[in-house]
């Protein structure tokens, strides 16, 4: 019999400013606070020669077209209608390919599956592109139909049909991993198809909006909508800390530990709320790692109104003001085709917080970006220091003990020992403020500032400390 190796931590608790824009119609002062930015961003990322902005990415350019038929100001429109005839000429049309209907990822790039150029998933072609531009389409024809004029909607109405079909075509199978569990695209692609038919939270959320407003009003898009709109709300206030400026973990896929060093969509729309000096956001625009989401602000600025009809006042009230200590316990359903369900434990604490869930699957394919173990505390006012879990294997056990003490523990396991990569335990930690004779130099957890923790173990080697300048998923 082999025993399974367990890592306990306990701790004990103790004590973009951007130039006013034009005033858009209907928009609140958050909104449009949160537009103006946005829009700054891609105005000084405009590139009028080649004719996009982001990078050269053809999404944040189609992204980049919705924001200038809101401006409406000198050539904005010309340029708008432009990048649109572009973009649909972007689109891979020919059926029958696994990047039927999706759009090229730069104007220039070649057709994948050639010896030159071959197919792959997310690498040659990025089949979620067809949702990203889609929806874009769909919000630009409903608000802005008198602008772009009956023969270039019509166009975008063919491309669209090319966007859905091929959106159809995904089922999860030969290396594509949508299914109804992958809530980002899946959740667009269902806006595409109902929206044309007869009949990653920030994302869900945009989606949700355009489900609740622009969906047939007899679909079931429109009937649940504004439904998954208030429980998204809802989930938020319960995992959300205020003085953190963070949600708790685990998290199932995130840029980072600390939401005021990167950009999340999901911060654009509590900014809603909140207004973005108190939202989760990098303080400064161009000091955003993952900088590139801010080219989709100013659509998160146009939807700010419908997404906020759906959140109640308990929900908006978690977005600025700790309520009090909790610990919370959910499943989380991990099959599209069985009631399997992951547990996940949290404990939230007004300066610190713990996360955990537990996993057995037979593919390890959750990557870098999975943190299925994490804690997260304030060493000191504007610092968000992090320890997080790193999966070496898939089959894990995290599990945040509920603590009336005060005195919470976060158990790391692997529980079955002849699956590889079960010999060891890999944390990450990071976001640790100076500390003068430090060194930056810590033997192990239980020295780091700000936090006081008591580390057990059970069959696991005595740790080693290494030091990087990147932390792998971030």
């Amino acid at each position: 019999m082999k025993l399974g190796a367990t890592l306990v931590l306990s701790l004990a608790f103790g004590s973009l400013t951007a130039l006013a824009g034009k005033q858009i119609k209907g928009l609140s002062k958050n909104a449009q606070e949160l537009f103006d930015i946005a829009m700054t961003y891609n105005d000084d990322g405009w590139d009028s020669i080649r004719g996009v902005t982001g990078a050269g990415s053809a999404r944040a350019t189609a992204w980049y077209a919705v924001g200038l038929l809101a401006r409406n100001d000198g050539p904005d429109v010309a340029i708008a209608r432009d990048i649109i005839e572009r973009e649909i000429d972007a689109q891979y049309t020919v059926p029958g390919n696994p990047w039927y209907g999706t759009y090229k990822r730069t104007f220039e790039e070649p057709i994948p599956g050639t010896l030159q150029y071959p197919a792959r998933i997310y690498n040659s072609y990025d089949p979620n592109w067809r949702e990203f531009v889609g929806t874009a389409f769909i919000f630009a024809i409903e608000e802005y139909s008198n602008l772009l004029g009956k023969s270039l909607v019509d166009k975008m109405l063919v491309s669209l049909n090319h966007a859905v079909l091929g959106g159809l075509t995904r089922v999860g199978l030969d290396g594509d991993n949508l299914d109804l569990l992958y809530t980002n695209p899946a959740l667009m692609r269902a806006f595409s198809t109902g929206w044309l038919g007869p009949t990653y939270y920030g994302i869900d959320m945009w989606a949700l909006s355009l489900w609740s407003k622009y969906s047939p009003s007899d679909s079931n898009l429109a009937k649940y909508g504004p439904l998954m709109l208030s429980g998204l709300w809802d989930t938020m206030g319960e995992y959300y800390n205020s003085n953190l400026k963070n949600f708790a973990g685990p998290y199932d896929r995130t840029y980072g530990n600390d939401m005021t060093t990167y950009m999340a969509v999901i911060g654009l729309y509590q900014s809603c709320v909140t207004g973005k000096a108190n939202a989760p956001l990098p303080p400064k625009l161009y000091a955003s790692k993952h900088i590139d989401d801010w080219a989709q602000g100013h659509l998160i600025a146009l939807t700010c109104d419908t997404a906020l009809k759906y959140a109640s006042s308990k929900a908006k009230s978690a977005m600025t003001k700790f309520t009090k200590p909790r610990y919370l316990e959910r499943y989380i359903r991990s099959s599209e085709t069985n009631d399997t369900r992951r547990p996940v434990t949290t404990w939230i604490e007004d300066w610190a917080m713990l996360g955990g869930e537990s996993i057995s699957e037979t593919d390890h394919v959750r990557g870098d970006q999975f943190i299925p173990g994490l804690i997260q505390w304030s060493p000191k006012k504007g610092y968000i220091s992090w320890i997080a879990w790193s999966q070496s294997a898939n089959w894990l056990s995290g599990v945040v003990g509920n603590s009336s003490s005060g005195q919470p523990t976060l158990t790391l396991s692997y529980p079955n020992r002849t699956i590889p990569g079960t010999e060891r335990f890999t944390l990450m930690t990071g976001g640790l403020p100076y500390v003068p004779g430090s060194n930056m130099t810590w033997p192990g957890f239980e020295g780091l500032p700000g936090i006081m923790l008591k580390v057990t173990t059970t069959g696991v080697d005595a740790p080693s400390t290494y030091f990087s300048n990147s932390v792998l998923h971030e």
